[in-house]
């Protein structure tokens, strides 16, 4: 009965998530704040704060990591970094990729304009990797564009 309250009490949190994150962060379901060290993902999408808070994953390989983040709201971002030796790179529609999906809604770096990476830190022998990133997405649709920026610190596993 305990476990069943407990999953519950997750589920009406996770509905509400924006209003509740404070919430769950007193409870101790999330992390306080965004992330832990070696495992932080946030960035600001049109305006908007996101935090990769329910999920974050990273994957490396082939000279290459894939990051994905899902925050409490179902929000998903998923940037594939190509470009892994520090300083600075371009972002692009066709490297180092961001896809941001958002209730349905998709959006990309779009065609003829890039953004910057900026690769902080990376460690191919601890596997750790730090960037910030600054672009502007697009939504094919409705024909939005939206600034983005995001900062991230994560520990991947090896692609085998």
């Amino acid at each position: 009965m305990r476990k069943t309250s407990t999953i519950i009490l997750a589920c009406v949190l996770l509905s509400c998530a924006k209003e509740n994150k404070d919430v769950a962060e007193e409870l101790g379901l999330v992390a306080q704040g965004c992330g832990t060290p070696g495992a932080r993902l946030e960035a600001t999408i049109g305006g908007a704060d996101f935090c990769a808070d329910l999920q974050l994953s990273a994957i490396g390989g082939e000279g290459s990591v894939i990051v994905t983040g899902i925050d409490l709201g179902a929000n998903t971002l998923v940037m594939q970094f190509d470009d892994l030796a520090i300083g600075p790179h371009e972002v692009s529609e066709a490297t180092n990729g961001i896809l941001f999906m958002q209730t349905g809604a998709t959006w990309t770096v779009p065609p003829g304009s890039s953004g910057t990476l900026d690769v902080t830190a990376h460690d191919p022998v601890a596997r750790s990797f730090s960037a910030h990133i600054a672009a502007e997405l697009f939504h094919e649709q409705s024909g939005e564009a939206v600034p983005f920026s995001a900062q991230l610190e994560v520990t991947y596993s090896a692609d085998e």
